[in-house]
C-alpha cells in the first residue's frame, strides 16, 4: 500500500518525466516504475481504496453543498423580518455559485488527469516494459513528450487551489459582515430603547 510519503507532487512528477524525456529512465527506475504502476493498477485493494476516497470526497462536497443551501434558507427566512439582510442573501447565493464552480473545476481536473493517466497506462507502460535497445529508449522518450506537455499545459491545480482559498476567505469575511450588519441594524436599535 502506498504511504503518503510515497506520493510525489505534480512538480516532482514533471521533474522526473522531463529527466526521463532527456536521458530516459535508468534500468532500475524503469523496473521500479513499471512494477509499482502495474501493482497499483492491478491491485483490487488499491482500486477499492481509491474508490472509497473518491466516495468520501463526493460525500464531503455534498455535505458542504447542503450547508450552503441551509444557510441560504436561514438567510431568506431572516430577511423576511430584517429586510436589510436581503443583500446578504444575494451575496451568499454568489458564494454558493462560486462553491459549485470550484467543485466543477475540481471534477474537470480529476477527469482530465484520469484520462491522461489512462492513455499513459495504455501506451507508455508497455513501451517502458519493452526497452531493450537505444531506439526503444528513444521511442519511449518520444511517447512521454505529449503526456509531459499535456500535464504541464493543462494543469489547473494552482487555479483550483486559489479559487478554493479565495472562497474560504470570502465566506469567512461574509460572516463578519453579516454579524456587523445585524449589530448595526437590529441589535443597536433594539437596545437603544433599553438604554434610554
Amino acid at each position: 500500500m502506498a504511504q503518503l510519503s510515497d506520493i510525489l507532487s505534480l512538480e516532482e512528477c514533471l521533474t522526473i518525466l522531463r529527466r526521463w524525456q532527456k536521458d530516459g529512465p535508468t534500468d532500475a527506475e524503469r523496473d521500479t516504475f513499471v512494477a509499482k504502476a502495474s501493482s497499483l493498477l492491478s491491485s483490487s485493494e488499491q482500486v477499492k481504496l481509491f474508490q472509497e476516497r473518491v466516495a468520501k470526497c463526493a460525500k464531503l462536497a455534498n455535505d458542504v453543498d447542503r450547508v450552503f443551501l441551509g444557510q441560504t434558507v436561514k438567510l431568506l427566512a431572516a430577511s423576511m423580518s430584517f429586510p436589510f439582510l436581503y443583500a446578504a442573501v444575494k451575496e451568499w447565493q454568489g458564494l454558493t455559485d462560486r462553491w459549485r464552480a470550484c467543485i466543477r473545476l475540481s471534477c474537470e481536473l480529476a477527469t482530465d488527469t484520469a484520462n491522461i493517466l489512462q492513455r499513459f497506462d495504455t501506451l507508455c507502460l508497455s513501451l517502458l516494459e519493452t526497452i531493450e535497445t537505444e531506439q526503444d529508449r528513444l521511442n519511449a522518450i518520444a511517447a512521454l513528450e505529449p503526456f509531459i506537455a499535456e500535464l504541464s499545459n493543462n494543469d489547473k491545480s494552482a487555479e483550483m487551489s486559489r479559487q478554493f482559498m479565495e472562497l474560504k476567505r470570502d465566506v469567512h469575511d461574509f460572516g463578519g459582515k453579516v454579524n456587523f450588519s445585524m449589530k448595526q441594524n437590529a441589535i443597536i436599535p433594539l437596545t437603544s430603547d433599553i438604554e434610554a
